[in-house]
């Protein structure tokens, strides 16, 4: 068996995927509502077939981001993290697990913990059983743990982990504020000099703000990864 990590954004697949049926529909309407061609009626035209190409594109660009791209991205992201093998890790908003199961694979001793609260509106598929069964598969379920959290109020005692990971999670608060007071647990579970990376394509000054208020050291943040899409940028920092 293979692990299944879903597809992310659904409702924004389905809403491309109906959205270039549509255009390309009213492209081939065009020339009958005009019933002669027109200079106006070409240029309608390809601009709905432009459409339907464009949201097609941008279609088969997110389909390989969650079933190949993605896991590229957090491999690179997890060897650079250069793991001893007895970390304590966290993997906020963890989904269907692919970002813990990679850091679990490099652990000895260790242990991943991951958190979500499971919104399928976010992944398809996105449960605590599939993430299990995905660790099963990979053969790492002694060295990872599944439970529901909300990532601004972590259910765990101050200073316990060593590094705290978030693969396109946090951009999904609403708020600022929100984001904000996520940063914060992040920062209380944390053990000192504690690492943090976060892979994200947006929210950046959020983050960094929150991270400069609790007096991080060595925030930066990486070029576009366009293993994923929307393209993404990988945010590292230390806790002082």
């Amino acid at each position: 068996m293979k692990p299944n990590y879903g597809l992310d954004a659904p409702i924004v697949l389905f809403a491309l995927f109906f959205g270039s049926l549509a255009s390309l529909l009213l492209a081939i309407l065009t020339p009958l509502y005009f019933e002669v061609s027109t200079p106006l009626a070409k240029i309608i035209e390809f601009q709905f077939f432009l459409g339907a190409v464009v949201m097609g594109i941008e279609i088969l660009l997110m389909i390989y981001s969650s079933k190949r791209g993605k896991r590229k991205c957090l491999q690179g992201v997890v060897a650079n993290l250069n793991l001893q093998g007895q970390e304590h890790i966290l993997d906020i908003g963890c989904g269907r697990g692919i970002f813990a199961i990679e850091a679990a694979k490099k652990l000895e001793n260790g242990k991943v913990t991951g958190i979500d609260i499971w919104q399928r509106k976010d992944q398809w598929g996105s449960s605590l059983q599939n993430a299990q069964n995905n660790a099963d598969i990979e053969n790492v379920q002694d060295r990872i743990f599944f439970q529901t959290a909300n990532m601004c109020e972590l259910p765990f005692e101050k200073e316990k982990f060593d590094i705290a990971l978030a693969s396109l999670a946090i951009h999904n608060l609403k708020t600022k504020k929100e984001r904000l007071l996520a940063i914060q647990e992040i920062s209380r579970v944390l053990k000192p000099q504690g690492k943090l990376i976060i892979v994200d394509f947006r929210a950046f000054p959020d983050y960094i703000e929150a991270l400069e208020q609790l007096g991080w050291k060595n925030i930066s943040v990486s070029k576009r990864n366009f293993h994923i899409f929307p393209y993404v940028r990988i945010l590292s920092a230390q806790k002082p």
